[in-house]
Protein backbone atom coordinates (compact mmCIF):
# COMPACT_ATOMS: atom_id res chain seq x y z
CA UNK A 1 0.00 0.00 0.00
CA UNK A 2 1.37 3.39 -1.04
CA UNK A 3 -0.43 6.51 0.18
CA UNK A 4 0.37 10.15 -0.36
CA UNK A 5 -1.41 13.47 0.25
CA UNK A 6 -3.43 15.16 -2.45
CA UNK A 7 -1.78 18.22 -3.90
CA UNK A 8 -2.73 20.95 -6.32
CA UNK A 9 -1.25 19.16 -9.37
CA UNK A 10 0.53 22.42 -10.13
CA UNK A 11 3.69 21.69 -8.17
CA UNK A 12 6.22 19.85 -10.35
CA UNK A 13 8.71 19.19 -7.52
CA UNK A 14 6.00 17.67 -5.32
CA UNK A 15 4.94 15.37 -8.15
CA UNK A 16 8.56 14.44 -8.87
CA UNK A 17 9.21 13.58 -5.20
CA UNK A 18 5.99 11.57 -4.84
CA UNK A 19 6.92 9.70 -8.03
CA UNK A 20 10.43 9.13 -6.64
CA UNK A 21 9.12 7.58 -3.42
CA UNK A 22 6.59 5.50 -5.36
CA UNK A 23 9.44 4.20 -7.55
CA UNK A 24 11.34 3.13 -4.42
CA UNK A 25 8.23 1.47 -3.00
CA UNK A 26 7.35 -0.34 -6.25
CA UNK A 27 11.01 -1.15 -7.05
CA UNK A 28 10.67 0.59 -10.40
CA UNK A 29 14.31 0.52 -11.53
CA UNK A 30 13.39 1.84 -14.97
CA UNK A 31 11.93 5.05 -13.48
CA UNK A 32 14.84 5.39 -11.05
CA UNK A 33 17.41 4.90 -13.81
CA UNK A 34 15.78 7.49 -16.07
CA UNK A 35 15.13 10.09 -13.38
CA UNK A 36 18.02 9.74 -10.97
CA UNK A 37 20.49 10.57 -13.68
CA UNK A 38 19.72 14.07 -12.47
CA UNK A 39 21.62 13.56 -9.22
CA UNK A 40 24.71 15.72 -9.17
CA UNK A 41 28.17 14.36 -8.34
CA UNK A 42 26.95 10.82 -7.81
CA UNK A 43 28.53 7.45 -8.41
CA UNK A 44 25.38 5.90 -9.88
CA UNK A 45 26.49 2.28 -9.44
CA UNK A 46 27.13 2.87 -5.74
CA UNK A 47 23.85 4.78 -5.47
CA UNK A 48 21.84 1.86 -6.90
CA UNK A 49 23.55 -0.54 -4.47
CA UNK A 50 22.65 1.85 -1.62
CA UNK A 51 19.06 2.03 -2.92
CA UNK A 52 18.70 -1.75 -2.83
CA UNK A 53 20.02 -1.84 0.76
CA UNK A 54 17.80 1.01 1.94
CA UNK A 55 14.81 0.39 4.20
CA UNK A 56 12.56 2.12 1.65
CA UNK A 57 13.30 -0.73 -0.75
CA UNK A 58 11.92 -3.25 1.77
CA UNK A 59 8.76 -1.42 2.75
CA UNK A 60 5.51 -3.35 3.01
CA UNK A 61 3.57 -0.09 3.23
CA UNK A 62 4.59 3.52 2.71
CA UNK A 63 2.54 6.50 3.80
CA UNK A 64 3.76 9.95 2.88
CA UNK A 65 2.27 12.44 5.33
CA UNK A 66 3.53 15.61 3.68
CA UNK A 67 5.66 16.96 0.86
CA UNK A 68 6.86 20.50 1.40
CA UNK A 69 8.71 22.47 -1.26
CA UNK A 70 10.05 26.01 -1.19
CA UNK A 71 12.66 27.45 -3.47
CA UNK A 72 15.45 24.95 -3.98
CA UNK A 73 14.59 22.94 -0.84
CA UNK A 74 12.05 20.20 -0.23
CA UNK A 75 11.10 17.78 2.52
CA UNK A 76 9.18 14.52 2.44
CA UNK A 77 8.11 12.85 5.65
CA UNK A 78 6.01 9.86 6.47
CA UNK A 79 5.89 6.29 7.78
CA UNK A 80 6.95 2.85 6.61
CA UNK A 81 5.95 -0.58 7.71
CA UNK A 82 8.82 -2.90 6.89
CA UNK A 83 8.43 -6.51 5.82
CA UNK A 84 10.03 -7.43 9.17
CA UNK A 85 7.02 -5.86 10.94
CA UNK A 86 8.95 -2.84 12.19
CA UNK A 87 7.42 0.63 11.95
CA UNK A 88 9.69 3.45 10.85
CA UNK A 89 9.21 7.20 10.54
CA UNK A 90 11.30 9.13 8.04
CA UNK A 91 12.13 12.60 6.88
CA UNK A 92 14.11 13.19 3.70
CA UNK A 93 15.42 16.70 3.04
CA UNK A 94 16.32 17.51 -0.56
CA UNK A 95 18.41 20.41 -1.83
CA UNK A 96 18.06 21.00 -5.56
CA UNK A 97 20.64 22.87 -7.62
CA UNK A 98 18.22 25.79 -8.01
CA UNK A 99 14.58 26.69 -7.35
CA UNK A 100 13.55 25.83 -10.91
CA UNK A 101 15.58 22.64 -11.20
CA UNK A 102 14.78 18.97 -10.59
CA UNK A 103 18.50 18.18 -10.33
CA UNK A 104 19.14 17.00 -6.77
CA UNK A 105 22.33 18.30 -5.20
CA UNK A 106 22.02 16.85 -1.68
CA UNK A 107 19.76 14.44 0.21
CA UNK A 108 19.76 14.26 4.01
CA UNK A 109 17.91 11.32 5.57
CA UNK A 110 16.49 11.04 9.07
CA UNK A 111 14.84 7.82 10.30
CA UNK A 112 13.55 6.54 13.59
CA UNK A 113 11.35 3.86 15.09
Amino acid sequence: MFQFPNHCNNAPKKKFLIDLFHAFYSKNMEWLTLNLKMLRNTDREKMFEDVKNNKFWNAKTMEIDSVITHGKEACVYGRLKLRTGEDLVFCQVFIFTSAGSRVIDTINSYQGF
